[in-house]
């Protein structure tokens, strides 16, 4: 009885050794909440919700809030390749975001911006998608991509030098992502509305390449239609009616970087 006994006794010591797979923390489903590495603090979670960015240490616990201007008629949004740093636009301590705010009343109206904890705001360009980071030799650059309003099509990409610099391009300092690197600037693309019933515009920039396509496949990956693309254009405005209701893919790509997502036909 006692051989049995220290049995089971060891038996229970040797699986509490293993550890456990233990729950930490839930948090409201959003695109945008990522980790970012600080130069300063270290890893942190965050979200954007509404027009706050809100900071948590790793065990959860909230590390800092930091309220985005009100702006009547405006929505607030971020891309994946938005950064969160305290070394970066600025040499103080401080930290900086990134958004964007888009015009709900026209589509086409969007501002990019960069401000401090303390709201101060350090760049600002109407026009402009969230713009991109580059490290080039060392040199940290930001490139924003400049629409004209009127018509509708890219006019321009402005490049801006920064001051500072990230502790590691690959800890999660862009929502996982690291820096690009100068030959890896991406395609980019997003669609509105999303669902729809109506016209459905996706937008889209190319690469350093001339042409390009978007392919359209149902949900299980069969290929239903497929636009040709050029950068005379920034946009492909779909009608609803000619699709099927249910779940599709879209995929634009330029033969050297592409970018996917899904949309939904109500």
């Amino acid at each position: 009885m006692k051989k049995i006994s220290l049995l089971l006794l060891t038996v229970f010591l040797t699986f509490q050794s293993l550890g456990q797979i233990v729950f930490e923390n839930s948090y409201a489903f959003s695109a945008n909440f990522g980790i970012v590495n600080l130069t300063n603090a270290g890893y942190k979670y965050w979200e954007l919700v509404n027009n706050e960015y809100k900071i948590y240490n790793l065990d959860h616990s909230i590390y800092k809030t930091i309220t985005l201007p009100v702006q009547q008629g405006s929505r607030y949004f971020i891309q994946q390749q938005a950064p969160i740093s305290d070394a970066l636009f600025n040499v103080d301590t401080l930290i900086e975001v990134t958004y964007g705010v888009q015009d709900t009343l026209n589509i086409n109206v969007y501002t990019a911006y960069v401000i401090n904890e303390n709201g101060n705001v350090l760049f600002s360009q109407s026009s402009t998608t969230i713009p991109k980071i580059l490290n080039i030799g060392g040199s940290y650059k930001m490139l924003a991509w400049v629409r004209d309003t009127i018509s509708n099509t890219y006019s321009s990409i402005d490049v801006y030098s920064l001051p500072g610099s990230v502790p590691c391009e690959s800890c999660g300092l862009i929502n996982g992502i690291s820096i690009n690197s100068p030959n890896s600037v991406e395609t980019y693309s997003r669609i509105y509305p999303n669902p729809s019933s109506g016209l459905i515009t996706i937008d889209y920039f190319l690469t350093s390449a001339s042409v390009g396509s978007i392919d359209i496949l149902t949900i299980d990956g069969r290929l239903i239609r497929t636009f040709s693309l050029d950068n005379l254009s920034s946009k492909l405005v779909l009608n609803s009616k000619d699709f099927s209701k249910g779940t599709y893919i879209y995929v634009v790509k330029d033969g050297i970087s592409a970018t996917s997502g899904k949309f939904i036909i109500q």
